[in-house]
Order: structure tokens, then C-alpha cells, then sequence
């Protein structure tokens, strides 16, 4: 055996099986839950409540507590064991599969004390050969710990860059699974909802969001209204949202406003929830490792491949809250008034991209490219959408039933306006179409044939929703008959993207009659709406 590396608790060793096979044996040391022990007791017992004196917020104790209810289970390696194959397993059944593993145990040869796992030759990402593919294992890593913390429910809690290798074929490794912790299914959808605020940039919903993650009190709404914490809050998060860390902001006067604004309040304004010190602990590691390669690297940012997939895909009611939050901003709850943001759903759909390139087959391919989407393939995802209940298909069905009327709508109107004239008795003048459409001008001032404010915004939408599929969908850049703005090249994907979808829907002609059946429902509720505003 050959010594290589000095683990938390213990000694790592490379050896090799009977059969040649070689692996990593982690050897604890002795005595070390007497050790834990007595730093955990001077942590709870003098460290917490000095610095609860010095004015800290939040239930230290309690943390302290967390802390070391994970050093104590990192003491069993045979469920470090367990966690590495939960993980393997979970990868297995989604996206990640191929792109991301914990290194294998070999079964027999490991117990409480000793862990032998299959050796894997790589690289710490800080310290890779091949640093063009950070930035790349750096969005993988980031949607493979979203993926354990809001979906799996068990969060690898060491991500420092001795734990992160970059293997020969660029896959990503993730070693030395001892201490974890876990998130309620609650927790997750909260933190989905207000990971989406973030990457939305809707900080006046991230009090709320800050009552309901334990961050402040119960109770505590009004004090945030009142202390003007929303408007500090949106500085910081935007600033941390620009990239660069904790570099960009004043940290010491960040942590005495924190302080200043607790101290305003009767019963304090902020605290740390005791279960964020390990969700902290890991998210500023891949922080730093992102900031070592890119130093305009943001966090926020890089949560949007996974938050994009997740809030299109998850069923959930609130996932479904935080979709309509993302596409729709502050009017999300007004079904009569609600259209899409060409520029957040456009955000939207390249976070799913950047998700896809992090996460696909790294062999033979440059993975740090944005390929375009083929249109193929964007035909079919969106039939998939219209055939699958869930969220994103109402949505969808929503807002292209909204589109679909505004266009006829505005047909009817040009067709109307280029007909002739026809003069009546009484000197009443009145278009030919209209006329012989409608003889007695019963709908001639209805809200059934004219636009409205909405129904612009709709068309408006739409239309730059296609400019943006020139560059999703095929990406053929402008040339010089495209026209000053690319009209002529998004016209071209979009024309592609429609014969693609009448071919597909032909060929899943069995299923037209349901979608037709949601087109139809949904048609009608809008009209019964507009009919309800006219009153």
C-alpha cells in the first residue's frame, strides 16, 4: 500500500486487489470520536455563544449541533458507502448519467473503519491541464449539486477541489462522501421557488421567500416591508448576481448593515437557519472554484441550467408557480392580462441549452460549445410538451391560444380595412367584408374582433420570440439579404421549424384530438374573459 492523500478523518492508501484491480482503501484514524467529541463541545459550549454575544444572528447552538451530527456520521464508512451508491444510482435514472460518478465500492473489502473504492485517475479542476473545459465541469458540477440538494435530497457537503476530478475522458468525479445532510421535499420546492426569484431577478419576492427558508422570523413580513431590507436586498443580489463574488461587494460594511438592520428590530430581523450551514459550506466551494478559472464567474447565473430544466419538467403545483414567476414576472396571477417575456423565456431556454451541453456525452465533442438546437429536435420537444400533461403544457397552450386569436384578429382587421367601401342609407359607411360577414353590425365595436392592449403585447412577444429562434434553433447567423436585424434569417429558422412541426404532428395525428380538445377549452375561457371585461 502507498500512502497518497490525508483524509478528514483518516488515511487514504492505493493498493491494489488480488486481481490486479487497483483502488483507494481509507484507513480511519484511531480515537477520533473522542476527538469530535471535545472540539464539538468547545464549539456548542464556548465559540456559539460568544459569538451570539458579538452579535452573529441566528440559532448558533442549533448549528453547531448540525455540524456535528454530520462529523459523528462521517465516523460510519459504511454509510459513506451507501451515500456513494444512492448517488450512483440516482445519476443512473436521469441527464447526468455518463457525465458524473462517485467512485464505485468494492463490496467486501470495506466496514465501518475501512472503505476501499475503486482507484480513478484524474485531475483537481483547480489544478486541471486542460482548463478550457472548466468552465464547462464547473456548470456540470453546479446542476449535479442543484440536482442532489432540490431533487435527490441528499447534498454532498465536501465539494472542495481535492473532491472534484476531472477525469481522462472529461467525465466528473466526485470523492470522499462522509458528510452529507439532507432536505426535506418541503425545503426543496422552497428553495426552487426562490433560487428562480433570483435568477429572474424578482428580488421583491425574496423577503417572502427569506420568511418561509427560516432566514426570518415568523412574523416577521411587516419588519421586512418596513426597514427598507427589500431595497438593500435587491443591491446585493443583483451585484452578486453580476458575477465576481464576494469581491464585488464591501463584505465587513454588508455584514454591520445585516447587524444594523437586526439590532432596528424587537425580536431580531435575520437569522441562520441551522440546516444552511452545509448548504452554505458547499455552494461557496464550487463559488471559489468557479472564480479560480473565470472572475467574473456568478453562482446565480450557474443555477440556471439546472432551475431552467426543473421548473419546465416538475409537475408540482409550486414548481409550476415558479415557472409562471420566471415567464411572466409581477403579473403572473392575472390570467386576463399575463404575457410571455420574450427576454425571460429566451433566458429560460438557454439555461436548458447550457444544461444539455453540461451534461451530454463528453467523447469526441468540444462540450464547452453552445451547439444550436436542431429543428428537428425543437419540433418534437414541443409536441412532447403538447401531448404531456403538466405545467409548461398549459402554459403553453395559454399563451399560443392567445397568439393565435390575436393574429386572426388582426387579419380580420387588415382584410376589413383593404375591402371596399360600401356607403348605406342614412350615409353610413361600412366596409364590403364587413358588411357581408356581419349584415346587421352586431359585432362591429366587440371585443371578439378588435384587439386590445393585451393582445398587441401578445403579437409583440411573438414576434420577437422568432427573431430569438434564429439563434436557438439552427443559428444561422444574418447575411446581407437577411435584412438590418436578421429579419430574413429568423423568418427562414422559423418557416423551418413549421414544416418540421406539421410533419410531426402528421405523423402523431392519433393525438391531435386531445391537444385540439385543450386548444378549444382554453379558446373559450379567453373569450368568456374578454366577453367579462367588456361588461
Amino acid at each position: 500500500l502507498l500512502a497518497v492523500a490525508a483524509a478528514s478523518l483518516g488515511q487514504v492508501y492505493r493498493g491494489a486487489l488480488p486481481d490486479g484491480t487497483p483502488i483507494a482503501l481509507k484507513v480511519q484514524r484511531p480515537r477520533m470520536a473522542r476527538q469530535i467529541a471535545l472540539d464539538m463541545l468547545l464549539i456548542r459550549e464556548v465559540l456559539a455563544p460568544l459569538a451570539s454575544a458579538v452579535g452573529l444572528p441566528g440559532d448558533l447552538v442549533g448549528t453547531a449541533d448540525a455540524w456535528g451530527e454530520g462529523f459523528v456520521a462521517e465516523l460510519d464508512y459504511s454509510a459513506e458507502a451507501a451515500n456513494a451508491a444512492l448517488f450512483n444510482a440516482n445519476v443512473r435514472q436521469g441527464q447526468l448519467s455518463g457525465s458524473v460518478f462517485a467512485p464505485p465500492v468494492v463490496e467486501g473489502f470495506s466496514s465501518r473503519r475501512v472503505l476501499t473504492t475503486e482507484w480513478v485517475d484524474g485531475e483537481r479542476l483547480d489544478r486541471c491541464r486542460a482548463p478550457e473545459d472548466v468552465p464547462r465541469l464547473c456548470s456540470l458540477a453546479m446542476s449535479t449539486y442543484l440536482q442532489m440538494m432540490l431533487q435527490d435530497g441528499v447534498l454532498h457537503c465536501d465539494p472542495h477541489p481535492g473532491n472534484l476530478l476531472r477525469t481522462a475522458e472529461g467525465k466528473l468525479c466526485i470523492l470522499d462522501w462522509g458528510l452529507v445532510t439532507t432536505i426535506s421535499p418541503d425545503l426543496q420546492l422552497t428553495l426552487i421557488e426562490h433560487v428562480a426569484h433570483l435568477t429572474a431577478e424578482d428580488y421583491a419576492k425574496v423577503p417572502n421567500d427569506l420568511v418561509r427558508l427560516g432566514f426570518v422570523p415568523e412574523g416577521g413580513e411587516t419588519d421586512i416591508e418596513s426597514s427598507g431590507v427589500v431595497d438593500y436586498l435587491t443591491f446585493v443580489y443583483s451585484t452578486w448576481n453580476s458575477g465576481g463574488g464576494a469581491s464585488k461587494l464591501d463584505v465587513p460594511a454588508l455584514l454591520a448593515r445585516v447587524q444594523e438592520l437586526t439590532a432596528e428590530t424587537e425580536n431580531g430581523l435575520f437569522q441562520i437557519p441551522p440546516y444552511f450551514a452545509y448548504i452554505a459550506k458547499s455552494f461557496s466551494v464550487l463559488e471559489g472554484i468557479g472564480l479560480s478559472s473565470d472572475p467574473d464567474y456568478s453562482i446565480v447565473q450557474e443555477t440556471l441550467p439546472y432551475i431552467s430544466r426543473r421548473i419546465m419538467s416538475d409537475p408540482s403545483p409550486r414548481t409550476a408557480g415558479a415557472l409562471e414567476t420566471f415567464v411572466f414576472g409581477d403579473v403572473k396571477d392575472d390570467r386576463t392580462a399575463r404575457v410571455l417575456s420574450p427576454k425571460r423565456v429566451e433566458t429560460l431556454l438557454q439555461g436548458a441549452r447550457k444544461y444539455a451541453a453540461a451534461t451530454a456525452a463528453v467523447d469526441g465533442a468540444d462540450p464547452t460549445l453552445l451547439q444550436p438546437l436542431d429543428t428537428e429536435a425543437a419540433a418534437d420537444a414541443l409536441l412532447d410538451t403538447l401531448q404531456t400533461p403538466s405545467p409548461l403544457q398549459a402554459l403553453v397552450v395559454e399563451q399560443l391560444t392567445l397568439v393565435l386569436a390575436a393574429s386572426s384578429r388582426q387579419l380580420w382587421s387588415r382584410l376589413r380595412d383593404a375591402s371596399p367601401r360600401v356607403e348605406l342609407a342614412g350615409g353610413e359607411d361600412r366596409s364590403l367584408l364587413g358588411l357581408l360577414v356581419d349584415p346587421l353590425g352586431l359585432f362591429r365595436a366587440s371585443r371578439l374582433v378588435e384587439n386590445d392592449e393585451r393582445d398587441h403585447k401578445a403579437l409583440e412577444a411573438a414576434r420577437r420570440l422568432v427573431e430569438a429562434a434564429s439563434s436557438l434553433v439552427g443559428g444561422a447567423p444574418a447575411d446581407a439579404t437577411a435584412g438590418p436585424d436578421g429579419e430574413g434569417a429568423a423568418n427562414a429558422e422559423a418557416a423551418a421549424l413549421a414544416r418540421a412541426l406539421v410533419r410531426k404532428a402528421w405523423e402523431r395525428r392519433e393525438h391531435i384530438p386531445a391537444i385540439s380538445r385543450l386548444f378549444l377549452v382554453e379558446a373559450l375561457d379567453q373569450t368568456a374573459a374578454r366577453l367579462g371585461r367588456g361588461r
